[in-house]
């Protein structure tokens, strides 16, 4: 899953997901 401390940037790249897809699942794991 996604790891804290990766740039959004690296994560959009290498998931494929949007910037707002990402901001959108870290928050869900915050919660």
């Amino acid at each position: 899953m996604l790891v804290r401390g990766v740039p959004l940037e690296q994560v959009v790249d290498f998931t494929g997901l949007s910037l707002g897809e990402v901001e959108a699942l870290r928050r869900g794991m915050d919660n």
